[in-house]
């Protein structure tokens, strides 16, 4: 019997046919470099009119490789993203976007990680990226710039961090039995329904930070609909996990959605901010959280090695 994976890959799809290619080439690149015994891919397609299925199918890698799709196209992206997580059988799971890319070393880093002892500890494990809009074009050095192994406690980043800036893109590995636990993604969500897991998921462990090179981020240009719904989760995000930060998020959605401005009133009869002193108090609130977070960096330094 074959051994069972380390690491499972999952790349939702639909209709990604010009960026799908790419994510797979890289994945093959990465796969070069680790036993591809411990490394499975599933690529989840949800049901595409384009080449994306084809595409799939010539991929052909080298390790243990499905692609599947859901019983019927699910309108709600966050299903089709479920219905792929909900195939992985490795112990640490991964959901690749169909538009980023792996680092050529991402997977053997990874691997890695999940070696190392401060992994007992964690729920997810996570490392540096690159940002990019076109292929083979980053947008500048790696991100975050702390250089260290840490083992961030998790309670901690989702008192004093994650509810008002999220400082992590999907290269995440996501321990298996704890993403089930939590019953995994929520689909209510359109937007920010990893990053609402995330939260949830650290209620549970503690965050593994390597500073290896894991992938490459796509940054998009949005839409104003985009930028509506993203809006709109954010504020609800606030008013579920971070009430005191509401205000401020309201202020910030102003400038997308009908109906609320400025003069709203909130709370006691004050008056929501404005969208400028929003953003001020909001930048404010960053350095403030920027340097909390590389605090528990620091000490997780020292925590990985207790």
């Amino acid at each position: 019997m074959a051994p069972r994976p380390r690491i499972s890959v999952v790349v939702p799809v639909f209709n990604g046919a010009r960026d799908l290619g790419g994510c797979l080439e890289s994945i093959r690149v990465a796969l070069t470099r680790v036993p591809r015994s411990r490394i499975e891919v599933i690529v989840c397609d949800n049901w595409s009119t384009d080449a994306s299925r084809e595409i799939a199918e010539r991929a052909g890698l080298s390790c243990d490789y499905r692609i599947m799709r859901p019983a019927q196209h699910e309108p709600n992206r966050t299903r089709n993203w479920r219905a792929g997580l909900a195939q992985a059988r490795a112990d640490w799971m991964m959901m690749l976007h169909a538009d980023d890319v792996l680092a050529p070393g991402g997977l053997a880093a990874l691997l890695r990680a999940i070696e190392r002892p401060e992994a007992e500890r964690a729920t997810l494990i996570g490392g540096r990226h690159r940002t990019f809009r076109e292929p083979g074009e980053p947008d500048g050095g790696l991100h975050p710039y702390w250089p260290a192994t840490s083992l961030l406690p998790g309670s901690l980043l989702v008192r004093s961090v994650l509810p008002l800036h999220c400082p992590f893109v999907p290269f995440l590995l996501m321990r298996r039995k704890a993403y089930e636990a939590v019953d995994g993604l929520d689909e209510r969500w359109e937007l920010v329904q990893d990053w609402e897991l995330w939260m949830r998921l650290l209620g549970r462990g503690d965050v593994l930070f390597v500073p290896d090179e894991i992938g490459w981020w796509r940054v998009h240009p949005t839409s104003p609909r985009y930028r509506e719904i993203n809006a709109r989760e954010h504020v609800e995000l606030a008013r579920r996990v971070a009430p005191r930060a509401l205000p401020v998020a309201l202020a910030r959605a102003a400038v997308h959605l009908d109906g609320l401005d400025a003069d709203t009133p909130w709370l006691n009869g004050d008056r929501l901010p404005t969208v400028d002193a929003a953003n001020a108090s909001l930048r404010r609130t960053l350095r403030l959280v920027s340097a909390r977070l590389y605090a528990l960096r620091a000490v997780g330094v020292v925590r990985r090695v207790l």
